[in-house]
């Protein structure tokens, strides 16, 4: 029983970091920008 409790509470605690994470963000107003992060994510990640 206390296994189900603290699944819940890992459920319920990981939904509200989700949502703040989400509330939170900043915007992705500048599309050439957002393209620029993709190709050092793409250059870092073919090393």
């Amino acid at each position: 029983m206390l296994d189900f409790v603290v699944l819940v509470r890992n459920l319920v605690l990981a939904a509200a970091l989700a949502w703040l994470g989400l509330e939170f963000a900043p915007e992705q107003d500048d599309n050439s920008e957002a393209a620029r992060q993709d190709s050092v994510v793409t250059a870092l990640l073919a090393r």
